[in-house]
């Protein structure tokens, strides 16, 4: 009898375990907690408003240890004294700041290029571009335009442009071009000229590029970004961030500011109004909190204070009309001198539809001004004495010559100047001395 011979394959004790957790770490990024990411939206340039939404922006992602704060940015124009705050803000950032230039069709000028360099990735999507805008050199420099550099055109970029590159792997060389010479640069160009980090179709393309990258922070410290699962936290810009936006606007700003010398003259010649005087006196004072950011000529300030007293002068001296042509002059000149053409910050002079529109507003306020002040001084006065001169009063007893009438129910002495009054006869007020009324008879 041959022995049995079975063929006992030998256990293997840990294959199970191999199963499990190379199950478990296919599941793990189900119950990892996703990293948040702050998102905001700058719109429509670079205003004092965004300084401070970008501030809180970063201040909430450094709170809750956000992975980074991601900027959708949008900035066709701005202004440098303001993008130098916002360099300061994100350079001082202890979480990485992305700005993500989108939608399609989203742009960055001069001063926006400057502000997103200054992040620690920048990134494009398809459809967008850089278009840089430069000021044209003083003719009196009788130097041609090629000629010029960046340091003569705008100290100001100059100056940004030696502190915005964090990491220094960026072509600045082409940026510093871009600030001498207008240029416009798509997506695809700008990230196969090094000027940006990352073309990336939508914002999940961007957070999975994102992923492991290294990014040094301005205190010498390196993250790794770990965005791929990053959940984007929306922080909308408040109210007043908004407004600030809204009185940073030349044209806005110049409305207000005739509004506000409206609303003050009109008290002025009608005391007691109050509502256009407190009106005048908020439109003032956002006019001048937004002249604080503008490149603002004070001469053209001048010039419209002047053309506003030349129209006071007109109400209180006869001169045929010279005042109020030269007070409309003087606007006129003011309005268009009271912004600097700054091409590279998008800020123009008024447009001349503006100017006009508004100068004739104002010039039918003050016609309105006059006419109201000509009426009242045709009209008899409704209070005190004076008020009762040519009223109709009735004989309480007779008046021979003295006694006593009633007027506006009211009792008063009188004395008839002519004639014996009967009681309860109409009598007609011409004239009151020492609180004394002198009547006469009415005649039908």
């Amino acid at each position: 009898m041959q022995p049995i011979i079975q063929n006992i394959t030998p256990r293997r004790p840990f294959g199970n375990w191999y199963a499990f957790i190379s199950l478990l770490l296919l599941l793990l990024p189900i119950f990892t907690k996703a990293q948040v990411v702050i998102g905001l939206t700058v719109q429509d340039g670079i205003n004092p408003g965004t300084t401070t939404y970008i501030q809180e922006g970063i201040t909430r992602a450094e709170k809750i240890h956000a992975a980074c704060l991601l900027i959708r940015f949008n900035a066709p124009g701005g202004l440098l004294n303001v993008t130098k705050d916002i360099v300061d803000e994100i350079h001082s950032s202890s979480v990485p700041v992305v700005i993500y230039i989108a939608p399609e069709e989203a742009e960055v000028g001069s001063s926006g290029l400057l502000a997103a360099l200054a992040a620690h990735r920048v990134a494009m999507a398809p459809g967008t571009s850089i278009k840089t805008t430069v000021a044209r050199p003083n003719k009196a420099d009788n130097l041609p335009f090629d000629t010029v550099d960046a340091a003569s055109l705008n100290p100001q970029s100059a100056a940004l442009l030696k502190i915005v590159d964090l990491n220094g792997n960026r072509n600045m060389n082409w940026v510093s071009d871009a600030l001498n010479h207008p240029k416009t640069l798509d997506a695809n160009s700008a990230l196969q000229l090094h000027v940006i980090d990352i073309v990336a179709i939508n914002e999940q393309d961007l957070l999975r590029q994102l992923q492991g990258q290294k990014v040094r922070l301005m205190d010498g410290s390196t993250i790794i970004l770990d965005t791929q699962n990053g959940r984007v936290e929306d922080l909308k810009m408040g109210l007043s961030q908004e407004l600030m936006g809204w009185i940073s606007d030349p044209t806005i700003v110049y409305v207000i500011l005739i509004l506000g010398f409206m609303g003050l003259l009109f008290e002025v010649f009608n005391p007691g109004a109050i509502f256009p005087g407190v009106i005048g006196i908020v439109c003032l004072f956002l006019a001048f909190y937004g002249l604080l950011f503008l490149p603002v000529n004070y001469a053209g300030i001048i010039l419209i204070v002047i053309g506003i007293v030349l129209y006071l002068l007109e109400i209180k001296i006869i001169s045929h009309g010279l005042l109020a042509i030269g007070g409309t002059a003087a606007i006129l000149l003011g309005s268009h001198i009271l912004f600097e053409s700054r091409p590279e910050e998008n800020i123009a002079p008024l447009n001349w539809g503006t100017i006009i529109f508004v100068t004739v507003i104002a010039i039918l306020f003050f016609l309105f001004i006059i006419v109201k002040g000509l009426r009242a001084q045709k009209l008899k006065p409704v209070s005190g004495a004076s008020a009762l001169i040519g009223e109709t009063a009735i004989a309480v007893d007779a008046l021979e010559p003295k006694g006593q009438v009633l007027v506006l129910g009211e009792l008063w002495t009188a004395i008839a100047t002519s004639g014996h009054i009967q009681p309860g006869q109409k009598v007609i007020i011409k004239e009151m001395r020492d609180l004394t009324l002198f009547v006469e008879g009415q005649t039908n």
